[in-house]
């Protein structure tokens, strides 16, 4: 019986050494496939690991992976332009612009009669539109007499006597008219003195190709234009402007030059064509974004103008400082190499090149890459307090978003 009890706690104990070593591995089990599921970076917290991501292939970085702690900055810089140089230099083609004067008929009529006598007067008359009096010079009436009976021919013009004298029949006669005397309308009356002491006779005369003559300045080719286009990078950092011309004429040329730029007049007088042209000045006001126009007239000149050019003078690009700051804390923490600063800068686009440097506090980190995200450590660059960060392009970027991160 003795032998009998042993042997059944033997058996006993046995029975409980294998379910504790049964459920001692269910447990381990369940701890495996809990490590298994739960989130890689709470995964490496459990098992002390340091956790990082690579960049991908849409990211590039020249540093370690990226980090997710606290966000010191976050910005949307958007457009930041890129200017190679400090001037714009826009070259106009020459150009010439000249007026001419042209002798023209400006009036006409094939025969004219008149007559005088005791109880009775017949005049002649004719009149003249003029369209432009600006442009209407030296007239000139001009007729021949084919028949007179007696009596002095007078002419009046707008009430003006050009002529009161004995003609005889067969006679050309040329009258200048003063250019004074020119009106919009203007009337020219014809006729005969009187018999006098004959008064039971009369007088008679009849003329033929009677014309008035002028000259007209040709105003088609006095005005010629060309035309520049500002960029908007240009625009927007406009300082100055220069307009550059050199005319060309002759010795004896006394008509008046004029300049417009966009309908502004920017010049108007008699230059010197034997002379070095200066610059002239512009206001930036003028200036239009996208298509500018310049043109040049003169009412009574013959111009060559040549070396015709807009020069635009750029201001510095001010580009935006950001700031973050850090507690004297936080930057022990990163100064002992517990925390790190991590910037990056996620670009609106992937593909193209993006190319440029950023500046911390002073110092500057170069980038190139044509990937959409770029991000680097900048932990050697930080300092406690205010800290400053600038973008500087060698080529306009589009920033979607300028981060700092410690962790």
């Amino acid at each position: 019986m003795v032998g009998t009890k042993s042997s059944f706690r033997g058996s006993r104990k046995a029975q409980a050494a294998g379910a504790a070593a049964v459920l001692l591995m269910l447990i381990m089990i369940l701890m495996i496939g809990y490590v298994v599921v739960i989130e890689p970076d709470e995964r490496a917290a459990l098992l002390g690991e340091d956790f990082g991501s690579s960049s991908g292939s849409n990211s590039d970085s020249d540093d370690a992976g990226e980090i997710n702690g606290e966000i010191l900055l976050e910005e949307t810089p958007g457009t930041i332009k890129y200017l190679s140089q400090d001037e714009v230099e826009h070259t106009l083609a020459s150009v010439n612009i000249f007026t001419s004067l042209e002798d023209s008929v400006l009036a006409e009529k094939e025969s004219i009669y008149m007559k005088n006598s005791m109880f009775s007067e017949e005049k002649g008359s004719f009149s003249l539109g003029i369209d432009d009096l600006g442009v209407t010079s030296d007239l000139v009436l001009s007729l021949r007499v084919a028949e007179v009976t007696g009596g002095r021919l007078q002419i009046e013009f707008n009430g003006e006597k050009l002529l009161d004298e004995s003609v005889s029949s067969g006679q050309n006669i040329n009258l200048e008219i003063a250019d004074h005397l020119l009106l919009e309308e203007n009337s020219i009356v014809f006729s005969l003195s009187g018999p006098g002491a004959i008064f039971w006779s009369s007088n008679e005369a009849s003329l033929e190709n009677i014309k008035i003559i002028g000259e007209l300045l040709d105003l088609s080719s006095r005005s010629a234009s060309g035309t520049f286009q500002i960029s908007e990078t240009e625009y927007d950092n406009l300082e100055t402007l220069e307009f550059n011309f050199q005319p060309d004429c002759a010795p004896s040329e006394d008509g008046k030059l004029t300049i417009f730029v966009n309908n502004e007049e920017i010049y108007s007088a008699t230059p010197n064509c034997d002379a070095q042209m200066g610059s002239i000045e512009l206001s930036t006001s003028l200036i239009n974004l996208g298509q500018n126009t310049v043109e040049f007239s003169t009412v009574d000149g013959d111009y060559t103008i040549y070396g015709i050019k807009v020069v635009s003078k750029l201001e510095d690009i001010e580009y935006p400082t950001y700031y973050f700051s850090l507690s004297l804390e936080e930057f022990e923490e990163v100064d002992d190499g517990d925390d790190r600063v991590e910037l990056t800068l996620d670009f609106s686009d992937e593909g193209d090149t993006k190319r440029g440097y950023v500046s911390i506090n002073g110092y500057k980190r170069s980038f190139d890459t044509t990937s959409s995200s770029y991000a680097f450590d900048i932990s050697e660059y930080i300092d406690t307090g205010n800290n400053a960060v600038k973008i500087i392009p060698t080529r306009t970027l589009d920033v979607r978003q300028l981060t700092v991160e410690i962790g």
